[in-house]
């Protein structure tokens, strides 16, 4: 009972003090820091051609062809979702500010390039693995949205109905 006395004490004092805005600005630091690096990193290739071409077969895109082809703008925009907003609360958004853009308002270097060699990178390539298992087990991509939110924890759109043909 003593304890949580205790923790409800320095939760008010904290709050009355203001002190717990400070405690949450220095953990989201802590996590930065871990997470992303001051300089960039030399570009190494991150992302599998597997993760595309799940995506152009569940989009019913086409056939994938990494020499050369441009890819739909919406890809960009899918990855940030899918991946680096799946990171800690915070990455994505230190990404976008400390990443230099071209005159015409490009990125001039990737998001990864960014991320740290020992905590951010592995967090990325393993969340990349589990991203890729899901669309590979996925006949489309309301099937593979449905199982990527059950994975987040997220309320799911309906139930799995394994008689229904996807």
């Amino acid at each position: 009972m003593s304890a949580f006395a205790k923790v409800g004490i320095l939760a008010i004092v904290d709050e009355i003090t203001g002190f717990q805005e400070i405690r949450e600005k220095d953990e989201l630091q802590k996590i930065l820091a871990k997470y992303i690096s001051e300089e960039f990193l030399q570009w190494s290739k991150r992302f599998p051609d597997e993760f595309y071409k799940q995506m152009y077969r569940l989009k019913n895109w086409g056939e994938f062809q990494k020499a050369g082809q441009k890819m739909p703008q919406v890809i960009g925009k899918y990855t940030n979702e899918l991946i680096y907003n799946q990171l800690p609360q915070g990455i994505l958004d230190e990404l976008k500010s400390k990443t230099p853009k071209s005159e015409c308002g490009n990125n001039l270097v990737k998001y990864h390039q960014h991320l740290t060699l020992n905590t951010g990178v592995p967090h990325l390539d393993k969340h990349l693995i589990a991203i890729i298992t899901l669309m590979k087990v996925s006949n489309n991509w309301e099937e593979f949205m449905f199982l990527f939110n059950k994975s987040l924890g997220k309320p799911a759109q309906g139930i799995l109905n394994f008689d229904k043909k996807y």
